[in-house]
């Protein structure tokens, strides 16, 4: 026990860096409690310390589902699967004087999944060859280590259950730390796929070393006595999935029968095809002393190898391994046309919505997906997207917007009341809370007026300013971590600055001395500027990634004087 809690901490600190920085950010995302009350629409917002329970749990494994571990579509496969020319549904389109195109078409994309989750790209393979494996190693090695992979096995299969298994899951979510922060319960498999072919491994090792036939024997009937009943009472399940009435509705009741009975079909192929494969593991582990334990090792290697293989085909589009050269996004008309502003701005294209990421690819936009967004940008979006989405975009500096006409062809739109990257204000109100700022927010000339939180703002912070002193405020450097801007006026200035707030990690300097900023308008920067010429900088460098190197080194120093003082206990030294 010892020892692994020792190899636990160790593990911890050699991930100080990562554990650190995202539990830092963890604070600030859409995955920590809301400093709001209240929606957009006024309407009282649902308290949380992290995501809601069927936001976690929307894409539970389902308990029947697990048996994809051994046979991949044994509840369809993937939310659209190719079924391929020889199957049933394609003779029946042929046989249905289906246009042969149409028809090829098709069944590239047939909704064979009936399991519970929304969506599915893949199922939860781990190989039938493997698992097999598996349940051989819990009869040849002995020891703690293998009851750690076992146990490891299970909860990690029980916790991918989310919703399917309440008890638990809800367990987890109210008390282990961090755990409501993740989303898609059903991840988490991925300790059990390193358990599982670890223990197997170590498993075939100890069989070849010393082989006992009645080990094959049992393993055998455990793996496949279930899927032989399977096999049998098939015809008593549904085969029906959460999306058929649409399917029913949208390809005619005769097409969609024949979607249900190419999912039979499938179920039964992937069942009988896990039996064949654990039947030959079965036979060359029967004969290996026949065989020879090299040559035995070397089949079995092969047969895992194809099991995988053949099923990872499936999945994995070739088309996405392309020459380097191929360039995927190609510039439009419209993309030449903004690339020829030089000038710093952002990009925000409406017709793809806020959460796809392709005008990235040649601008500076606002358009991008992340799970966990900072939370105060969602919630900043969400609020002045509803209310009003022009302030929203002259806020966040955005001069081009991309949509569409009546014919669907791109169009562009420039903003010319777009704020810039800094901006000076005449006058700074101060509100009591979040709720109360984004109201007035609104309501606001935000050109003229800046918003911010008691809470936050200096006491002493003036409350009037002229913004007509203001000679120039640019920005001559734009990176990810340091931004540069030059800076005159003949009085002081709250300056905004078109930047999320983001008080960890980034520090500011007026002329190389150390300043201070703080948030403004509920997501964006602000800064009291002297009056004069003035550069100011912006520089990202958080110091607990620093702390987490730190640990990491200290880690890495006593891990290996650990390795060095037990190599001379033992006298193995060389």
């Amino acid at each position: 026990m010892g020892v692994f809690i020792l190899a636990g901490i160790l593990s911890l600190g050699l991930n100080a860096p990562n554990i650190l920085s995202t539990y830092d950010y963890s604070k600030y995302s859409t995955r920590s409690q809301s400093e709001l009350k209240l929606n957009p629409d006024g309407t009282e917002k649902q308290i949380s310390t992290g995501l809601d329970y069927d936001y976690i749990t929307q894409y539970s494994y389902g308990v029947f589902e697990s048996l994809n571990l051994i046979a991949p579509r044994v509840q369809g496969g993937a939310s659209s699967e190719d079924v391929g020319e020889d199957s049933d549904l394609y003779e029946f389109l042929i046989d249905n004087n289906v246009p042969k195109p149409q028809a090829d078409s098709f069944i590239k994309s047939v909704p064979t999944y009936w399991g519970s989750q929304p969506i599915l790209e893949a199922p939860a393979y781990i190989g039938a060859s493997v698992v097999f494996l598996f349940i051989l190693s819990l009869f040849v090695v002995k020891g703690p280590f293998k009851w750690w992979l076992l146990i490891s096995f299970v909860l990690s299969l029980l916790l991918s259950w989310g919703k399917n298994f309440p008890l638990l899951t809800n367990f987890f979510i109210d008390y282990i730390p961090f755990y409501n922060k993740f989303r898609a319960v059903s991840s988490i498999q991925v300790i059990l796929e390193f358990a599982v072919p670890l223990l197997s491994v170590i498993g075939l090792n100890k069989f070849l070393a010393d082989s006992e036939l009645k080990n094959i024997k049992r393993s055998f009937a455990i793996f496949s006595v279930p899927l032989i009943l399977l096999l049998v009472i098939s015809g008593s399940f549904s085969f029906v999935g959460l999306y058929d009435d649409y399917y029913s509705n949208g390809y005619g009741q005769e097409i969609f029968n024949q979607i249900v009975e190419e999912r039979k079909n499938i179920f039964n192929k992937d069942i009988l095809r896990a039996l064949f494969i654990a039947g030959t593991i079965f036979l060359t582990l029967r004969f290996s002393r026949l065989i020879g334990r090299n040559f035995t090792f070397i089949i079995v290697s092969i047969i895992v190898f194809i099991d995988l293989f053949t099923v990872n085909n499936r999945y994995i589009d070739k088309e996405l391994f392309i020459d380097k050269s191929i360039n995927t996004y190609q510039l439009t008309e419209i993309d030449n046309e903004i690339l020829t502003d030089t000038l710093d701005y952002r990009v925000f294209n409406l017709s793809t919505g806020l959460s796809n990421a392709s005008s990235a690819y040649f601008h500076n936009a606002l358009n991008g997906y992340h799970a966990a967004k900072l939370r105060r940008f969602q919630e900043y979006y969400d609020y002045l997207n509803f209310h009003d989405n022009e302030k929203l975009f002259n806020s966040l500096n955005v001069k081009y917007l991309i949509g569409k006409d009546e014919q669907n062809q791109d169009l562009l739109y420039e903003n010319p009341d777009a704020l810039g990257n800094a901006w000076s204000v005449d006058s700074l109100i101060v509100l009591n809370n979040p709720d109360e700022l984004l109201s007035k927010l609104k309501d606001t000339d935000i050109s003229k007026v800046a918003l911010g939180l008691d809470n936050t703002i200096p006491k002493d912070l003036p409350k009037s300013f002229n913004s007509e002193d203001l000679i120039k405020i640019e920005k001559i450097k734009n990176s990810s971590s340091n931004l540069i801007y030059n800076y005159n006026s003949l009085s002081e200035q709250l300056i905004v600055f078109s930047e999320i707030y983001y008080p960890s990690g980034w520090e500011v300097y007026i002329d190389g001395e150390k300043s201070n900023y703080f948030d403004i308008n509920y997501l964006l920067r602000g800064m009291l500027l002297p009056k004069g010429t003035h550069t100011i900088e912006f520089n990202f460098s958080p110091k607990i990634v620093k702390t987490g190197i730190n640990i990491r080194i200290i880690t890495i120093i006593i891990t290996f004087s650990l390795i060095a003082f037990m190599l001379y206990k033992e006298n193995r030294w060389v």
